[in-house]
């Protein structure tokens, strides 16, 4: 495909639609940036559109064909947009990150054509890693990374006693924490993966086997490296593996993951040697090449957008412009109101688990004589600032718990969550608790989600809450003290007019 061929008003067409683009998903766009930059998971996100700019120049040499604008994928926008709309009105980013990111993949598709399109399709796919994903996965590879960790120290012939995430040697206790997931590892390798398996096998099974093997070997390093840190720390006396060097073994082993895989999988490539290149014959044409390369480009050149689609997607883009702009907005305050549930209730910093709810409307916290603590914050269905549902919000302060057992609660209708918490100092507490959503009570966050986006489109003054009861689990909380504990916090609610 030569760009020369391609006309300026296709060239502005295009660059006018992803303005649109842009100015439509910006509220998106922040908060997915902001994800970047808050998680070294997803750092490697801001090299993803530059890659696909050299894959996209790349692509260029092995093709003739020029854009030729197609209205299908064209169309297949609106309902994302009417997808994007319900993950921005609910506040759920990842939907509406989703939306936005194929939105743009539409965009592109529609103004190359199917069949350019279908030449340029893994770069067009590989936008797709500017999305975070997979933080659902860490307790799952916490597990595994723990699993893991303990069948190597068993092979080392190293005592050790497992309880939830916490493992304990001779030598001290240890936490397979957050960070000890591997997640950054896999994401990571995940994208650097899927890009060299493309540049390396042109056969989709050998992609797949490549990203499969790639995944799987990542997991097992990872495990690995945790038994490491744990195993030089015990011959070590603690001396070494959890200070600066944490971090050096951790990219190391990455490191080298990533060299092992690479030198395998290139052995198996498919793709024809320089020697067998040299010998292949060129099919026989009726014309030469370059001939054939200037009649497409003149057949073409006037093709891409034309005005009456460029039309279509700024018309669609305004109009959702404009309902977005339509959607209420809360205020957070400065300070959270504390009178929820009593007058001398307090700020949740002071809450013996470490809760954390990030800028609700409304939040208190309770503390009472036998041992119980209530808390509850409340939150606009869309605001400035915070949500409901958010990975900023902290359940418990995870470098002081870890969760060893958790089953879900049902009581007149409501329906919650109970779990065991144990710190490394040996302490535990039991708690309870969930979200609601005007008469609707959940653990899951697309549950919640949803209710919100209903409540919100239909104007319901219905507002989010959460809900939670805990208490030293040395007092054996069992079902009937949970009943009552909940009665309690549904009493001070209708009390102070929560």
């Amino acid at each position: 495909m030569k760009l020369s061929a391609i006309s300026k008003t296709s060239w502005g067409l295009l660059a006018a639609a992803l303005m649109l683009w842009v100015l439509l998903f910006w509220p998106t766009l922040v908060q997915l940036e902001s994800v970047w930059q808050g998680s070294d998971t997803y750092s490697h996100a801001y090299f993803i559109p530059l890659i696909v700019l050299w894959l996209l120049h790349r692509g260029q040499a092995g093709s003739t064909e020029l854009p030729k604008a197609d209205w299908r994928p064209l169309i297949l926008l609106l309902p994302l947009l009417f997808l994007w709309l319900i993950g921005f009105a609910s506040d759920t980013g990842a939907l509406a990150q989703l939306a936005a990111i194929v939105c743009l993949q539409l965009i592109l598709v529609g103004w190359m054509g199917l069949r350019l399109a279908k030449h340029h399709q893994f770069a067009v796919f590989y936008l797709i890693f500017m999305l975070p994903f997979g933080e659902e996965l860490h307790p799952i590879l916490q597990n595994i990374t723990a699993d893991l960790s303990v069948w190597f120290l068993h092979l080392a012939s190293i005592p050790v006693f497992r309880e939830g995430l916490y493992l304990t040697t001779p030598v001290g206790h240890f936490e397979v924490a957050v960070a000890c997931s591997g997640l950054r590892f896999l994401i990571t390798s995940l994208a650097i993966g899927t890009l060299y398996a493309h540049l390396t096998y042109q056969s989709l099974w050998r992609q797949l086997l490549f990203l499969v093997a790639l995944i799987l070997f990542s997991v097992l390093a990872n495990g690995l490296r945790a038994f490491l840190l744990i195993y030089i720390a015990e011959q070590t006396n603690m001396a070494y593996g959890f200070g600066d060097d944490h971090y050096v073994y951790g990219w190391l082993v990455f490191g080298l993951v990533l060299l092992i895989m690479f030198w395998l999988g290139g052995k198996f490539s498919d793709y024809p040697t320089e020697s067998t290149e040299q010998t292949t014959t060129v099919p026989a044409t009726d014309k030469p090449i370059e001939h054939q390369t200037a009649a497409t480009q003149i057949s073409g050149i006037a093709q891409g957008f034309t005005l009456l689609q460029f039309c279509y997607l700024a018309a669609l883009f305004a109009g959702f412009m404009l309902w977005r702009q339509s959607l209420p907005l809360a205020t957070v305050p400065a300070t959270p109101s504390a009178a929820l549930l009593a007058s001398d209730a307090m700020p949740a910093a002071d809450s013996d688990w470490g809760i954390e709810f990030v800028a609700s409307q409304k939040q208190s916290l309770l503390k009472t004589a036998d041992g119980f603590e209530f808390f509850r914050a409340e939150y606009a269905h869309r605001q400035q600032q915070g949500e409901l549902v958010s990975w900023s919000n902290k359940l418990f302060k995870a470098k002081h718990w870890t969760i060893t057992a958790r089953r879900p609660w049902q009581h007149n209708g409501l329906e919650a969550e109970v779990i065991t918490l144990k710190s490394l100092g040996g302490n535990s507490r039991t708690l309870l608790y969930w979200y609601q959503v005007g008469d609707q009570t959940t653990v899951s966050s697309w549950r919640v989600k949803l209710a919100q986006t209903v409540a919100l489109l239909s104007g319901s003054s219905a507002v989010g809450q959460f809900n939670a009861v805990s208490v030293n689990a040395e007092l054996n909380l069992d079902d009937q003290k949970l009943q009552q504990a909940v009665q309690r916090l549904q009493q001070w609610e209708t009390a102070h007019g929560g």
